[in-house]
């Protein structure tokens, strides 16, 4: 859909024109809406710009990535988010349930009225196939936020002779009904909709029967973990099994598979790979908000303009997570599998090198080869200076994923680089988190082998998966890391921390509950003995990927808590599914405010 932002423009003319004859005739007795809705279900083109206004809406965006800093992947200082992972958020924080059914509405008159409309058979099957998905995201989003919701699939009536219509109001469904819905319309999706649509340069974005199948196994995922599942009933894991086993299978048969270059995927930025699976799309060459700025809030603002550089500043905390490049974690290191923290970078998966950037390390940004990283602090006398000055990471660290480094500083607001939401390394990797459930070890190593030995520029050793194959619960804190490293920064994590209630509890022996710990940065300061500006005339020059020559320059690095006002306080289950906005409970008395938040609707209840 790369040439849909020219559509756009054009359906907006229409729509004015539309407007400016009718409101030449001023004795017009049909509404302007419902003429442009006669021509839309007749005419294919108005029919897909509705479809692509929908698009434009609820397809995710970079956006998504602020939840990094709902968790331990990076930190932000806002009130809001503090608010939340604070614990100190209030019924109308969380304020989604409004303008989601305003889209659903929308979504709701197009399965009214385009059947009709006189658009041919076949397209009219494909658009809906497309509502179809649209309608169970947008559901999708509403139960992962609150439990059971009004399920509404009919356009409503505000009013009925100048009183508010009764169909207005509706009670929460049961959380289980939604979910079954939302399979049910994915199901839809999946037997309407193509495993590739013609004229791919013309409809590259668009939602695929692939999409709805890997969307699906998203979906029961959660439905089985213990945000949904806190009796861990293991029909719900087996279902999820099913349905991400057929994901799999079906993605590779239509041609998907793991893109060959982690590097190449995130770092160059390739679009247009056989791993995407579901994709917003951007176009830095189209005029207007078809472009986004990511590139400007997270790369440094010292290669990009000022005040960017401060968004997904890795944590130290994420920094630890990648295994050494063996495999093991480094909370089992020992003289065999060795690893120092003053050497943190040497010897470690390689995604490590792919998505975070650190002092003294290459990142060729704007296109320049040698340009190094410089994130270390030095003293003026008594005061301790950043080498950034006040525009540098608040961590020490820069996230690389996504980053495109041929784009050039003056550019850096104005990128085209699109988003994956879903992709297949992420089916691969929900498979295995359901293998695990259900004991089907096997399975569950071939997945994760997949993941990381399959791309030529990742291999990550076995040999601790292997150890551990049959115990449950090392597995899953194994698998539960590698989701955190394989789909760092692509709003996986947060969710991944709620739905199994790692904020509250324990995940096994070595994964600890965040709840009461701290967000930490890493802090590197110049040597004592070292003239700080004449290091900076000599550093590029100087060679920093062994310990010794790094430690020449460097002292041993420590820790400075982030979080200085409180530590992480999330409370579980009171925040897996979140208080209903008071003002929708006062305009319908039929709803029930949610459990833990004054209320008596149990999102347990089937």
């Amino acid at each position: 859909m790369k040439n849909y932002f020219t559509k756009i423009k054009i359906f907006t003319s229409l729509v004015l024109i539309l407007s400016i004859i009718n409101s030449c005739d001023v004795l017009q007795k049909e509404p302007l809406d419902s003429l442009i809705e006669e021509d839309v279900w007749n005419n294919e083109v108005l029919a897909n710009e509705y479809l692509t206004q929908l698009y434009i809406s609820l397809m995710p965006t970079f956006s998504g990535t602020a939840t990094s800093s709902l968790c331990d992947e990076s930190f932000y200082s806002s009130t809001s988010e503090l608010d939340i992972l604070y614990g100190r958020l209030s019924i109308e924080s969380i304020s989604d349930f409004t303008s989601s059914y305003s889209t659903i509405r929308k979504i709701n008159l197009l399965f009214n009225r385009i059947d009709k409309g006189t658009i041919n058979i076949e397209k009219k099957r494909l658009i809906k196939g497309q509502a179809h998905f649209f309608r169970a995201w947008i559901y999708w989003n509403l139960v992962r936020l609150y439990g059971g919701v009004p399920i509404i699939t009919e356009p409503q009536v505000p009013l009925v002779n100048g009183e508010i219509a009764e169909d207005l109001y509706v009670k929460r469904s049961k959380t289980r009904a939604c979910i079954e819905f939302i399979a049910a319309e994915l199901d839809s999706a999946y037997k309407m909709l193509p495993s590739q649509w013609p004229n791919e340069a013309e409809n590259y974005g668009r939602i695929t029967r692939d999409a709805a199948l890997a969307f699906k196994g998203r979906v029961l995922l959660f439905w089985a973990s213990p945000q949904f599942n806190p009796e861990n009933k293991i029909e719900r894991w087996q279902w999820a099994y099913n349905v991400n086993k057929q994901a799999v299978d079906t993605l590779e048969k239509d041609g998907y598979g793991l893109h060959p270059s982690f590097k190449e995927l995130f770092v160059d930025c390739k679009e247009k790979t056989k791993e995407a699976i579901m994709v917003r799309v951007y176009d830095a060459n189209v005029s207007g908000n078809y472009y986004h700025n990511y590139d400007y809030n997270v790369r440094p603002a010292v290669e990009g303009k000022s005040g960017g550089g401060k968004s997904n500043n890795p944590t130290w905390q994420f920094v630890k997570s990648f295994p050494l490049a063996d495999g093991y974690p480094i909370y089992k290191a020992d003289n065999l599998h060795k690893y120092d923290t003053n050497s943190f970078w040497v010897n470690r998966d390689p995604r490590f090198y792919f998505t975070v950037a650190y002092n003294g390390c290459y990142w060729p940004l704007s296109a320049q080869n040698n340009y190094r990283i410089w994130t270390y602090y030095y003293y003026v006398k008594t005061d301790r200076k950043s080498i950034e000055g006040n525009e540098g990471s608040v961590t020490g660290f820069y996230c690389r994923k996504f980053v495109n480094p041929s784009i050039q500083k003056i550019n850096v607001d104005k990128v085209g680089t699109d988003w994956i939401e879903i992709r297949f390394a992420e089916v691969l990797l929900n498979f295995a988190e359901c293998a695990n459930e259900i004991g089907k070890t096997d399975t569950m190593r071939w997945a994760l082998n997949r993941i990381r030995n399959e791309r030529t520029d990742v291999k990550v050793g076995m040999a601790y998966i292997d150890e551990n194959l049959n115990d449950q619960t090392i597995m899953r804190e194994i698998i539960m890391t590698e989701r955190q490293i394989e789909l760092a920064f692509e709003n996986k994590r947060y969710w991944d921390l709620r739905r199994r209630n790692m904020f509250e509890n324990d995940l096994g022996p070595n994964i600890k509950k965040l709840n009461g710990t701290r967000r930490t940065s890493w802090v590197i300061e110049l040597q004592a003995s070292v003239i700080k500006e004449q290091f900076d005339l000599e550093r590029e020059t100087r060679q920093f990927d062994k310990p010794a020559g790094y430690n020449k320059y460097f002292k041993p690095g420590y820790e400075e808590s982030l979080d200085t006002e409180s530590p992480f306080n999330y409370p579980q289950p009171k925040y897996n599914f979140f208080g209903l906005p008071q003002t929708n409970i006062d305009k319908n008395p039929l709803l029930e405010q949610t459990l833990y938040w004054g209320g008596t609707f149990d999102p347990f209840i089937e």
